[in-house]
């Protein structure tokens, strides 16, 4: 069912595969008058109290290091994601978290917070075993999300645009 304004919220990180979901998003299921919010869960390193001082643990100045590399990264992935979404009549918003919980919750919580009505998630592909023993983010969110959830599915390397097989 359409309605004149819909919240969709799209994890994005590094990945070709979030890039993916959103392109996705824009072809087939954007609606005029849709908000989107582009959700990425900060990897903030964590340091223990004990090891500040012991020898060869992780020093301040490195982790005030990672700290600004990571902020970098939000910017630019704003910046490269935002220019995406440009002219294609929808509002987007750049919602970026830090938190210790799994990323799939992070998502799941961002969704419940911003009043989300869906969320489209790119995958990795990865196979049945890996995915056991590691975990798929949007394996959680599909059971763990009380929202539609769309999956869009990784590049298939033999269908790949401008492919000679």
């Amino acid at each position: 069912m359409a309605t004149d304004h819909r919240q969709v919220l799209i994890p994005i990180d590094k990945s070709e595969h979030s890039e993916k979901a959103l392109i996705w998003y824009l072809e087939n299921l954007r609606h005029k008058g849709d908000h989107v919010v582009l959700f990425h869960s900060v990897e903030v390193p964590t340091v223990p109290v004990m090891a500040l001082g012991a020898p060869g643990s992780y020093r301040v100045d490195e982790w005030r290091q990672a700290i600004r590399e990571e902020l970098k990264t939000v910017e630019a992935l704003k910046e490269k994601f935002e220019k995406i979404v440009a002219g294609r009549g929808i509002t987007v918003e750049f919602h970026a978290a830090d938190t210790t919980a799994s990323i799939g919750d992070s998502v799941c919580k961002a969704a419940k917070d911003k009043g989300a009505s869906m969320i489209v998630i790119g995958s990795r592909g990865m196979g049945k075993i890996r995915r056991t023993i590691l975990g798929s983010v949007s394996d959680y969110i599909l059971h763990h999300s009380h929202l539609p959830v769309v999956v869009v599915p990784p590049v298939d390397q033999g269908h790949q645009r401008g492919s000679t097989h």
